[in-house]
Formats: structure tokens, sequence, C-alpha cells
């Protein structure tokens, strides 16, 4: 049966997200086949419901993700976008959508201050003893890890608040996986650029 699609509508390229629910059902592996599928384009609950076969091996009945798609819209990462009017037919059907190409997570403040545990910078510690002798001090390193830390956190963050339409237009047809890949990369180079600052206070804690 042929249709056309009425909509209204008009999708962000990046949506900043700090809604504790948002962030949740983002991560929640019920709802993130229906993200990923809607990153497609506008679908009905009928197109989600087949394309979720393809993500996961448990599938919801209709039920449960008209009920799915709800709990998105509550929290504004998903969004009634127009009607699928079919021709020959007073019916019509429901096209839902992403509110943005991009979800980002805006940081904590913890995770910006976060790094590793005690043990595991004294690991880091020998591994560096052993490959270069010499070993830092815990205190020197944890420090120096805050701080890379803190510069990809805020690198990525800077990028997605300051070129949301050019990351789209480069980025935004390309599986998540490629993304995330794409941005864990340039976040290290852009450790990189930063070297001059980093190098030194790295070479000072290993003397």
């Amino acid at each position: 049966m042929s249709y056309r699609d009425i909509i209204d509508f008009k999708q962000e390229p990046v949506k900043f997200i700090n809604d504790e629910k948002a962030r949740k059902l983002l991560k929640n592996e019920l709802y993130k086949p229906i993200l990923l599928i809607l990153r497609e384009g506008l679908k009905t609950v009928q197109e989600i419901e087949e394309e979720y076969k393809k993500h996961s091996k448990k599938t919801p009945n209709i039920k449960s993700l008209y009920r799915h798609i709800k709990a998105l819209t509550d929290v504004g990462l998903v969004t009634e976008a127009g009607v699928r009017s079919y021709t020959k037919s007073t019916a019509t059907k429901k096209l839902y959508g992403r509110t943005a190409k991009f979800f980002y997570l805006s940081p904590k403040q913890e995770e910006v201050e976060s790094t590793l545990g005690s043990g595991n910078i004294k690991a880091i510690a020998n591994i560096l003893q052993l490959a270069h002798n010499k070993k830092p001090s815990v205190r020197s390193l944890t420090n120096l890890v805050k701080k890379l830390n803190s510069c990809q956190i805020t690198g990525i963050d800077h990028i997605f608040r300051n070129f949301p339409d050019e990351l789209v237009e480069f980025m935004g047809d390309l599986p998540i996986e490629d993304v995330e890949r794409i941005l864990k990369v340039y976040s290290t180079l852009n450790i990189l650029l930063s070297k001059t600052e980093y190098e030194k206070e790295f070479e000072e804690s290993m003397k």
C-alpha cells in the first residue's frame, strides 16, 4: 500500500543529556536498539519492531515496545515526528524519531576528576619501572592521570558544544561504533597537542 509521510519535526544535531533518567535509558540494553534504529530515520512502531530483531535476540512485544517508546519520549530522547498517511485509506500511523542525531552525556564533575584506584596506579608505576627503569611516585602519577582524564573529557565536550552541525555533517551517518572509535582517537591526539604541559610534569614525576 502506498503512503505519504507528513513530517512536523526538525531534528537537533546534538542534544546534551544531564537528566539522570535519560542517562539511564541511554545505557539500558532494552532501549538502545530503538535509538539505533531511529538513527536511520523516522519509523512507525511496526517498523521499529521489525528492525529490533536485528539488534537483539529478545524482541519485546508491540505493547512493551509502545511503553519503551513512551519512556524515551518522556525524557526527551524520542518524539512523535509526524504521521504516515495511506493512499485510499483514512488510516494513519504515528512516526517516531530521535530528537537529535547525537546524544551527548554531559560529564559529571566526578567523571572529570575520576582516576584509577591506588592499586592500579601502583601497577602502572611498576610497569613504567620495568619498561623505562624509572618509577614515579603514586601521588604524582595519580595527579597526572587525573589531568589527562580531564583533558580527554573536556576536549570531546568542547567539540560537541562548539561544532554540532559540522559533526553531524561528516559523522552523522557513521555507525555508532565508528563514532566512538573516532572520538577515542581524537581524545588521544588532543592530549598530544598539549604534550608540552604534560611532558614536563611527567618527567619531573619520574625523577
